[in-house]
């Protein structure tokens, strides 16, 4: 009988930079995933699309679905210890040592799922001993998908973390909010969002790819954000970050931000009944 284990999900925007048909996303991912590229994130963890698999390309229910690896890429340059010896290895040691270049080890397998039409990709945050951040996806993929577009001369690329559907409120809501920063990459409103609709035109209006809000409250009173400063804020909540600073009752800052408030879902999986691709699948076409 199969034991349930706790799964949890996170999830990042991906946006291209223009009203496009899903074919372009799908061209970005295949790029991607045909380049083998390993992005290293540090001195030792590399990362890269391991696998992939294209569903309906040509359906409004388009998706994507594959794997990220994640695993340690040694540098056999660097020192050496002896942990029998409690003493540096020594060049006689180190010659006998003698692990194949194409063999990576503590090789970690990050399941993902991509709604195209949301353009919201699900990944498993953590499961059993495999575990990938969400501030280390959004590395990876921004890194990754940035130089893909550039040089198949695609739209410019964002990615960044969808936050908790609360998480605005929340920040606008800090006692005495005496600063408000809303930074905006382009959306991407292929779902009909309004909101979105209303600040891409704004940002093609007047070519621009990113806009940041700043907002400093007058000496002795509160920010009282109006309504199109918290539409931009919904909007830069899924395109870019929001960030708040308010005081206690006492008079310590207090802050908040849409990138300390991912969107997070805590599952129980039970592999009689559903694989963790099943369970991706559920949450992301929601």
């Amino acid at each position: 009988m199969a034991k349930e284990r706790r799964v949890t999900l996170a999830a990042l925007n991906v946006a291209l930079h223009a009203p496009h048909p899903a074919e372009l996303y799908i061209q970005l991912f295949r790029r991607a995933f045909r380049s083998r590229r390993v992005v290293m994130l540090g001195t030792l963890h590399g990362v890269m699309i391991g696998s992939m698999v294209v569903h309906d390309q040509h359906e409004r229910s388009a998706r994507i679905t594959g794997e990220f690896y994640r695993f340690v890429k040694l540098d056999p340059r660097e020192p050496w210890f002896n942990a029998e010896s409690n003493e540096p290895a020594t060049e006689e040691e180190m010659e006998r040592v003698n692990i194949p270049a194409n063999l990576l080890p503590h090789l970690q397998v990050i399941p993902f799922f991509f709604n195209v039409r949301k353009h919201h990709l699900w990944f498993v945050s953590k499961d059993q001993k495999s575990t990938l951040g969400t501030s280390t996806a959004l590395r990876f993929l921004n890194i990754l998908l940035g130089e893909i577009s550039q040089k198949a001369d695609l739209p410019e690329v964002s990615v960044t973390i969808l936050p908790e559907s609360t998480s605005v409120d929340e920040i606008l809501a800090l006692p005495r909010l005496e600063y408000l920063r809303i930074e905006l990459v382009r959306p991407n409103p292929d779902d009909g969002k309004r909101g979105e609709a209303r600040w891409l035109r704004r940002m093609e209006e007047q070519r621009s790819s990113k806009m940041k809000l700043e907002i400093t409250r007058a000496r002795g009173e509160a920010l009282i954000p109006d309504a199109e400063t918290r539409e931009m804020a919904e909007v830069a909540a899924e395109n870019g970050a929001v960030y708040g600073r308010g005081r206690d009752p006492i008079g310590l800052p207090i802050e908040d931000s849409t990138v300390d408030k991912p969107m997070l879902r805590h599952e129980y999986l039970d592999t009689d009944i559903e694989t963790v691709g099943h369970l991706l699948a559920r949450i992301a076409m929601h």
